[in-house]
């Protein structure tokens, strides 16, 4: 698990932005006091700035692709879930 000040360093991002990942909800961090992520939340980081940075994909569209990611991870919980019984 890694702190604010720890990630803002590893992917070159200031805390406003980070911050703001946090507001859109595209981030719930593990600890809310001292914003605390784990390495889910690193990946998800790591992708938001690729859509960012590379796609140069809008906020809207960000919190639109993560949303469908969310639901596909759920329906694949959910199938997996149902195969073992």
């Amino acid at each position: 698990m890694k702190r604010l000040e720890e990630i803002c360093i590893e992917f070159n991002i200031d805390e406003n932005e980070l911050k703001s990942f946090v507001r859109e909800e595209w981030l719930i961090p593990i600890e809310d006091e001292c914003l605390l992520f784990d390495e889910e939340d690193l990946a998800r980081i790591e992708l938001i700035k690729d859509l960012r940075d590379e796609l140069d994909v809008n906020d809207e569209g960000i919190s639109i692709i993560l949303n469908l990611l969310d639901q596909i991870h759920a329906l694949k919980a959910q199938i997996r879930n149902s195969r073992k019984f």
